[in-house]
C-alpha cells in the first residue's frame, strides 16, 4: 500500500510499473520500475486471510524518497571570461554511485573533462558557454534539466563601464542646461509681464533655489555612480 501526501493507493501487479513477488519463505518483494519523484511515499505491507480478511503486517512501513538531479552554477550562471565557474550535479540525498556524466549542449563530455559531481571551468572562456546537464552513470536515462551558462567577453564589460561613465559625465551638463533654460524662461516672463518688485524677488529666489537643488542632487548622483562603477 502506498501512502502519499494526498492519497492512499493499493499496489498490485495490475498497477503500472509495479511487480509483486512472493515465495514459500514468506519473502514479499515489491518492485517499481522507472522510478519518478511522484513515487516518493510511505509503503506498507498487508496480507489477506480467508478468515480475517485484510490485515496489516507487524512491520513498520518503509519511506521512499525519490529525488531528481539539478545543475547548480556558482558563483553565477552569468560570468566574465577568465573567471572560475563550478557546476555541481546536486541531489537532495547522497548517491552511492559517484561517477557522473556531464553534457554540454546535449553532447557528453569526455571522462577527462567531467566524470565527477563537480565540473570546474577555470578559467572559463566563450567556448564554455551553453547548456549543461548531468546524469549518474548507472542511470544514464535520468538526466537533470539543462542549465544555461552565459560567458561575457571582457570587451562587453568594458563597453558597459564606458557607457556608465559617459552617463555620469553627462548628468552635470544636462542639469546646467536645465538651469540656463529656467533662467531664460524667468527672464522672458519678467520682461513681458511686469510684477511687483517684492513678488519678482521672491520668484527669483524660488527659481534659483530650485536650480541649485537640481545641481546639487545631480552632483551627488554623479559621485555615487562613479563610486559604484569603481
Amino acid at each position: 500500500m502506498k501512502t502519499g501526501k494526498t492519497n492512499t493507493e493499493i499496489l498490485n501487479n495490475d498497477a503500472p510499473r509495479v511487480e509483486y513477488h512472493d515465495n514459500a519463505e514468506n519473502h514479499h518483494v515489491l518492485r517499481i520500475k522507472n522510478l519518478a519523484e511522484g513515487d516518493s511515499a510511505e509503503y506498507t505491507f498487508r496480507f489477506h486471510n480467508d478468515d480475517a480478511g485484510w490485515k496489516y503486517s507487524d512491520f513498520p512501513g518503509v519511506s521512499l524518497i525519490v529525488t531528481g538531479l539539478e545543475v547548480v552554477v556558482t558563483p553565477s550562471a552569468v560570468v566574465t571570461e577568465d573567471k572560475r565557474v563550478t557546476l555541481t550535479c546536486s541531489t537532495s540525498c547522497p548517491l552511492t554511485d559517484n561517477t557522473y556524466i556531464w553534457y554540454h549542449n546535449g553532447r557528453p563530455l569526455t571522462p577527462a573533462e567531467g566524470q565527477h559531481k563537480q565540473l570546474v571551468l577555470d578559467p572559463v572562456s566563450a567556448q564554455h558557454a551553453g547548456k549543461y546537464s548531468c546524469a549518474v552513470r548507472t542511470h544514464q536515462n535520468i538526466k537533470s534539466p539543462e542549465e544555461t551558462l552565459t560567458v561575457r567577453g571582457k570587451s562587453q564589460v568594458h563597453a558597459v563601464n564606458a557607457v556608465r561613465l559617459m552617463l555620469v559625465a553627462l548628468c552635470p551638463v544636462v542639469v546646467s542646461l536645465l538651469y540656463l533654460w529656467i533662467r531664460k524662461k524667468k527672464s522672458l516672463t519678467s520682461t513681458t509681464e511686469p510684477k511687483n518688485p517684492t513678488q519678482a524677488g521672491q520668484t527669483d529666489s524660488e527659481y534659483e533655489s530650485i536650480s541649485m537643488n537640481a545641481v546639487i542632487a545631480a552632483q551627488r548622483e554623479s559621485v555615487e555612480q562613479q563610486e559604484d562603477s569603481v
